[in-house]
């Protein structure tokens, strides 16, 4: 097996390697089946999708390095100036980010979401939009968090709302991830939504000490 100076935890039996030629991902045998030809990647594959980064443009590609769709120039609103790609790759960690078929990707300074052949199918018009979870996802739009369904359509809003009508109540969670009270006060059973660079923190509440 050959050397690498880096070598991330292996998820669905491949793993990111990266060597002087650049990044790419191994499987379990150590055999490379994503070239090192990329400068940078996501630490894992979504239901055969990852983004890499060659050239200073970002690429959809799959389990065999074929670029599927160009995402334009590689840029990420929300990163300081210090930060990289490696840093919003830490950031978004191991999630089946693919897991309902669409991620957030910016145009501009807005938020829309693609699919997983780089297609638009809700076009920008958020401020920060993350992750879908469960049919749903969190986005802000003039100043104000909602819930989108997968058509783009409004689902909620991440405000407190009136419990006497039967709605959703307040959002509640961690520097990390949030989700909504049940009716009857109590935390949810898991908290489905990212709280990424850009969400309105002050609106959630502290998660209590284990």
């Amino acid at each position: 097996m050959r050397g690498f100076r880096y070598a991330s935890p292996f998820v669905d039996g491949l793993a990111q390697v990266e060597s002087d030629e650049g990044v790419g991902f191994i499987d379990s045998d150590g055999k490379v089946v994503v070239p090192l030809q990329f400068d940078h990647a996501l630490l894992r594959f979504s239901r055969d999708r990852t983004v890499a980064v060659a050239d200073g443009k970002a690429w959809l590609i799959d389990t065999t390095g074929r670029r599927i769709a160009d995402l334009g120039p590689w840029e990420w609103p929300g990163l300081r100036p210090e930060e990289s790609f490696g840093d919003l790759a830490q950031f978004v960690g191991l999630d089946d980010f693919f897991a309902d078929g669409l991620i957030p990707w910016p145009r501009g300074d807005q938020w829309g979401y693609i699919d997983r052949d780089g297609q638009w199918v809700i076009e920008p018009r958020f401020e920060p939009a993350q992750l879908f979870h469960g049919g749903y996802a969190s986005v802000t739009s003039g100043g104000r968090g909602q819930l989108i369904d997968r058509r783009g359509a409004w689902y909620a809003t991440s405000a407190p709302v009136d419990r006497s009508a039967g709605q959703r109540t307040d959002a509640v969670g961690s520097a990390m991830r949030w989700g909504f009270l049940t009716p009857d006060g109590d935390w949810p059973a898991a908290l489905s939504f990212a709280t990424l660079r850009g969400f309105r923190r002050h609106a959630l509440r502290r998660q209590p000490s284990p």
